[in-house]
């Protein structure tokens, strides 16, 4: 069975806030979130679930990204705000419910970035909102660096 794993990074942020957790997207953000929504629909990929991190401007990005495909589930996973190596990375894919084929991780840079190009041997930059949709065969658990192939990039 295909597996999709989409990534993506939280839109533009405000630089303005009393902690780095705190802070919010910009309307330039919240608009880049949309767009983006519509490039990822006409991928035909249905989003079943969202994992992001804790950050408020990635919870506010994975909120956009669940309306957009008609309220899919959220869950936070602080580690996604925290600089994650591949391996710590896909040791929390790996955990992720095997019933689901698709699912969008919302998280930070260098992660992002870092986790893709490692995943597909090849470097992607990820600026603001930017969405990698990677693909597999096989189950979540088995996720190795060099099964993933690029789908789409926007």
């Amino acid at each position: 069975m295909t597996k999709y794993l989409i990534l993506m990074r939280h839109a533009n942020a405000s630089n303005v806030a009393e902690v780095d957790l705190k802070r919010e997207l910009t309307p330039q953000g919240i608009s880049r979130v949309a767009e983006q929504c519509e490039k990822f629909k006409k991928t035909g990929i249905k989003p079943e679930l969202i994992l992001t991190s804790h950050a408020t401007r990635a919870r506010q990005t994975a909120q956009l990204v669940s309306t957009a495909f008609y309220n899919v589930k959220i869950t936070e996973w602080p580690e996604l705000y925290d600089d994650l190596t591949t391996h710590d990375f896909l040791r929390l894919v790996k955990t992720i419910n095997p019933e689901l084929n698709a699912v969008v991780l919302v998280g930070h840079n260098p992660t992002m970035s870092m986790v893709a190009s490692r995943l597909l041997g090849k470097n992607l930059g990820f600026e603001p909102a930017n969405m990698a949709v990677l693909s597999f065969n096989g189950v979540w658990l088995n996720a190795e660096p060099g099964m993933f192939k690029l789908e789409d990039w926007f």
